[in-house]
């Protein structure tokens, strides 16, 4: 794309250098000897025709070397340049470029190269009319790798665009050196080059020559006009396989030779009882230098079988090896120079032809990153890295070293797990002789038993099997079962083998079972239920999984309801809906409302605080209420809108009421033909009704409504005299209904009286579409409570005996399946993250905005505090909904803080110290931030949507039923932060004695007891009944006793 746009931008400049260069070239190569006359004639002839005409039949172009070949290396030097250049002023120009380019002059680069305009006013030469600019274009594109980008804001940028015009120059230079004609293999059986072949045969590195879009674009224009051609298939495979096979005939003529000598050499193995062949000595010998190819020749059958020949005929020697005991500490000396010469070989790998020079760099870049973490935790080159690169605060010092830039401490914390991976490879090879793959290799030797012969008797999979006993792989979690099969075969104790695994990754589902069909004919993924199922469930029969899977599928995301289909109904209907007329006046007038909510600052107009919109979010939202009104409007009345022009849709609408009620009714039904389980949806409310209601009351606010202060923005009131029926709304026995009466109110969008009242009292107009639409949304909010029940997703936690300890329990299992700190650093840091969120929900049960702003300073000056005994939690109380309440935060003129002393209840008071020591760090990434609850992305505040997906993500692992953990409860769905609040209203109403219960619990939860008592505590009435079983108890016993009751006297 690059190429194509600075083409087109300089194409006469490059032609007519082309020419000039031709004429120059040919002309040194007749005197020089290297070309005869009528050949370079000819193909200059020909190279000019080209640019006229670009499509050249290949097979008539001749195979003798191009011209270009036989000039020397300096093609695009500035002396060939300014051979090229035409004119005094072309030459002048040239030379101003080599000054720049000798010098050092910065260049400043744009989106199609370097600057023409300033690199113009650097030299100097200024072109005189549009064809001298052209040819001087032409020139700079083709001087422009030797040029220094400028630095300043965008240098990043700029450096990339310059590494690439320095690497064009390099795949050009090299491609015009090719012979005319020279056959580029292509890719397999495809009608394409193969870029493996292309970077062995022009030296360079395979990464950067296909990233490099221009380079690709050389290539096929040298393909279409004939000076390449597509070759013989190139199969990488083959090329390795050739090159094992030479290995493995190298290696076993060796090993046979050995076999031949007299004396014989014993092979030598381990002496420490393993018994193992050092392979090492003998791949010396044999002088397999590629590492590659050594690690192969280690596990290759027939190299195994020629060695076992060797043995049987020289016997074996044990060569002593020293212990894990006696084994060096690893210094960071040694980490250095290994990881310096593991990164080289990862770098020539990458790059085939590479240089030795950019593979040392590598190495040297490599290390950079190991050397900051020292220089950052004060580490010396002779410390012992095993106990601090790899124990358990190594994360925490890691991320000291993060400079607070994302993308730099991306770089550092994934070089940083090379070096931690490369680490705790070194310290296992000096550490125990003890591991997985060889026991399980010795204990399957005990049976007997092949180990082809084992996995066929027990049905595993042989591959999988083979590369754990090579130590190539490990299981991963799916496969643990894998490995307690092999436990009980073997007589071991269940987790013995897994014992010696340590770090298990999750791994993928790599079986051919990715998807599975449910009986109502969705195809889903397995691997979003596998986290649910046990371990070896995805070896299950079919049916089995089936059915397992659609359990899952309703205990975790909750069975198919009137709601999901509604809002998928909604979701389908809003990616298809129409486009709207931007010029109506409603979108006008929009544009205002939103500078004014937003930043808008007028001496006219006031903006109350509380109603700012100042998040993306709600601005999102009411754009999308406005969209969905203003369609309301202009719809057809055939489907259910009024049917205006779009030049009658206005927020001057909103003054009659009964427009709203109208539309508040059409989104109620607009689904009711849905059904589900064979019965239609009727008629539903959501939270989005109330919502817009919402909405528009703000506008219509007698003292901060915008549309109360913007008479002069609004359209002008107009009679529109299309009339429309108004139904009526009900809601008996849970059950909401809207119905046409029989002789409905037939109602105008905008009579002459309406628009009068408008004109003549505005203010007034505005106060009573207020007063209609407030009552209309509280009856809707009303009917709304009337048929949702809060508290269904949470049931069985709130009928339990002790509804707090249920998800405590929950969150100490969490807890005991966090992911190692070893291995996946950051994962462990959110689990523990997530972890104390849903400990303090339920100790200081704050709703979600003033949780996700806590804030914790080293200094004791946050929100939550350390103290002696615990932590202390105080909080202002205008960070609270309810700071109003001045039985719990004091009177207006003397507000008092939220304070709450957290007790060393259970673990709470170490798990918050290890989560703010350990996993806080590595969640802030070196950044600067107060908040007890980062992101690991930006270390910002959660926003309120992700918040609650967290939670409920949370509550769908651990708090409802999972077979695979056997945690969390039967019955129970995944809920939201603000079921929290039920869950400890009706644990204190349940367990306080005392009459004082509702006040405690409303304290805790920082609201009204009126509410505690309507919305939070649930209470069970058969429990609560049964308080008085005793009572009854004893006046039935008395009533069927045989005692005299005349006699029983009162105590007094």
């Amino acid at each position: 794309m690059y190429h194509n746009r600075f083409a087109s931008h300089a194409a006469c400049g490059v032609a007519q250098a082309r020419r000039a260069a031709l004429a120059n070239a040919s002309v040194e190569a007749v005197a020089a000897g290297t070309v005869d006359a009528d050949h370079a004639t000819a193909v200059a002839e020909a190279e000019s025709q080209r640019d006229d005409a670009p499509d050249v039949d290949a097979a008539r172009v001749d195979v003798r070397p191009h011209p270009r070949a036989v000039i020397d290396s300096t093609l695009l030097s500035f002396e060939v340049l300014r051979a090229e250049a035409e004119g005094d002023d072309g030459r002048a120009f040239v030379d101003g470029l080599s000054r720049m380019g000798r010098d050092g002059i910065p260049v400043r680069w744009t989106a199609l190269g370097p600057c023409l305009q300033a690199v113009i006013e650097e030299t100097g030469v200024k072109p005189v009319d549009e064809e001298a600019r052209a040819r001087f274009a032409g020139l700079l594109g083709r001087a422009a790798h030797l040029l220094v980008p400028a630095g300043g804001r965008g240098s990043k940028r700029q450096a990339r665009r310059g590494k690439a015009q320095t690497f064009i120059g390099r795949v050009c230079l090299k491609l015009d050196a090719l012979p005319v004609g020279t056959a580029i293999p292509r890719w397999l059986t495809s009608e394409r080059v193969s870029w493996p072949a292309l970077a062995i045969l022009l030296q360079l590195p395979l990464a950067e020559l296909t990233r490099c879009i221009a380079a690709r674009y050389e290539v096929q224009a040298r393909l279409a006009d004939g000076r390449l051609v597509l070759g013989q298939p190139y199969d990488g495979g083959s090329v390795r396989r050739k090159k094992l096979a030479l290995a493995r005939k190298r290696v076993i003529a060796h090993l046979d030779r050995r076999a031949a000598e007299k004396p014989p050499r014993p092979v030598a193995i381990e002496a420490l009882g393993k018994g193992a062949v050092l392979m090492d000595p003998i791949l010396d010998e044999a002088g397999i230098v590629d590492p590659e190819a050594r690690e192969a020749m280690k596990c290759d059958q027939k190299v195994r079988g020629a060695l076992a020949r060797l043995v049987a005929v020289v016997g074996v020697q044990c060569v002593f090896v020293e212990s894990a005991d006696e084994a060096a500490a690893l210094t960071f000396d040694d980490l250095v120079a290994a990881g310096a010469v593991e990164a080289e070989e990862a770098f020539r790998r990458r790059n085939p032809g590479a240089d030795d020079a950019a593979a040392v760099k590598a190495g040297k870049d490599e290390g950079s990153f190991l050397r900051r973490a020292m220089r950052v935790n004060e580490w010396t080159g002779t410390d012992d890295v095993k106990g601090r690169l790899t124990g358990d605060g190594a994360e925490a010092s890691i991320a000291r070293g993060c400079s607070g830039n994302v993308r730099s401490d991306r770089t550092y914390l994934a070089a940083m797990g090379r070096w931690t991976s490369i680490a705790s490879t070194l310290i296992a090879s000096r550490g125990s002789d003890e591991t997985f793959d060889r026991r399980v290799t010795a204990y399957i030797r005990k049976l007997g038993l092949s180990v082809k012969a084992y996995c066929e008797r027990e049905d595993m999979p042989y591959d999988t099997v083979l590369r754990w006993m090579r130590g190539t792989a490990q299981p991963t979690s799916h496969q643990l079962h894998l490995v307690h099969r092999m436990e009980r075969d073997f007589g071991l104790p269940r987790g013995d083998l897994v014992g010696m695994l340590g770090i298990v990754r999750g791994g993928r589902n790599n079986s051919k079972r990715k998807t599975i069909r449910l009986t109502d004919g969705r195809m889903v993924k397995l691997g979003r239920y596998l986290r649910f199922l046990p371990a070896d469930a995805i070896d299950w029969p079919e049916e089995r999984l089936r059915a397992a899977v659609e359990d899952a599928d309703v205990r975790h995301y909750g069975a198919k309801t009137a709601n999901t289909v509604r809002h998928r109904a909604a979701m389908d209907l809003s990616a298809r809906e129409e486009p709207v007329d931007s010029t109506a006046p409603i979108f006008r007038e929009w544009a205002d409302l939103e500078r004014f909510k937003t930043n808008m600052t007028d001496c006219k107009r006031y903006l109350c605080p509380k109603w700012e919109w100042n998040s993306s979010r709600t601005v999102e939202k009411n754009r999308n209420h406005v969209k969905d009104f203003a369609r309301w409007c202009a719809r057809p009345v055939e489907l259910g809108g009024l049917g205006l022009r779009w030049s009658q849709v206005s927020f001057i609408l909103i003054l009659n009421p009964q427009v709203v009620m109208k539309y508040v009714f059409y989104r109620t039904t607009r689904f009711s033909h849905l059904t589900l389980d064979g019965k239609e949806l009727g008629p539903m409310l959501a939270g989005t009704e109330f919502g817009f209601l919402g909405f528009v009351k703000q506008l219509l606010d007698a003292d901060y409504g915008w549309l109360t202060q913007s008479r002069h923005v609004v359209k002008a009131a107009e009679v529109v005299d299309v009339t429309f029926p108004l139904e009526e709304m009900s809601a008996l026995d849970k059950v909401f209904t809207v119905t046409m009466p029989e002789d409905p109110e037939i109602c105008t969008v905008m009579d002459g009286d309406l628009v009068e009242r408008i004109h003549t009292d505005w203010m007034g107009s505005v106060l009573n579409a207020r007063r209609m639409i407030s009552s209309l949304a509280g009856k809707v909010e009303r009917h709304y409570k009337m048929i949702r029940d809060p508290q269904k997703l949470v049931g069985p936690i709130l009928k339990h005996a002790y509804p707090i300890a249920v998800v405590i329990r929950q969150v100490k299992d969490a807890l005991a399946n966090v992911r190692p700190i070893t291995v996946c650093p950051m994962q462990h840091a959110r689990d523990y993250r997530n972890a104390v969120a849903m400990l303090l929900l339920c100790t200081v049960v704050f709703r979600s905005d003033t949780l996700r702003n806590l804030e914790w300073r080293a200094d004791g000056t946050g929100q939550i505090i350390r103290t002696a005994t615990g932590y202390d939690v105080v909080v202002g109380s205008d960070r609270f909904k309810n700071g109003f309440c001045s039985w719990l935060f004091g009177p207006s003129y003397r507000r008092r803080d939220y304070e709450r002393a957290l007790g060393d209840w259970g673990s709470l008071t170490q798990i918050l110290d290890y989560y703010i020591e350990t996993c806080r760090p590595i969640l802030l990434k070196g950044r600067k931030s107060d908040l007890l609850f980062p992101t690991g992305q930006s270390a910002e505040k959660w926003s309120h949507k992700t918040f609650n997906t967290m939670i409920t993500n949370w509550t769908r692992m651990w708090s409802v039923r999972n077979e695979r953990h056997q945690t969390g409860m039967s019955g129970v769905l995944p809920w939201g932060p603000h079921a929290a609040r039920d869950i400890v209203a009706t644990h204190i109403i349940l367990h306080h004695p005392t009459e004082q219960r509702w006040e405690l619990a409303a304290a805790i939860l920082a609201t009204g007891v009126e509410l505690v008592k309507l919305r939070y505590a649930y209470v069970d009435s058969r429990r609560e009944l049964a308080k008085a079983d005793s009572i009854y108890d004893q006046a039935f016993a008395i009533g069927f006793g045989e005692e005299d009751l005349s006699r029983v006297v009162r105590a007094v």
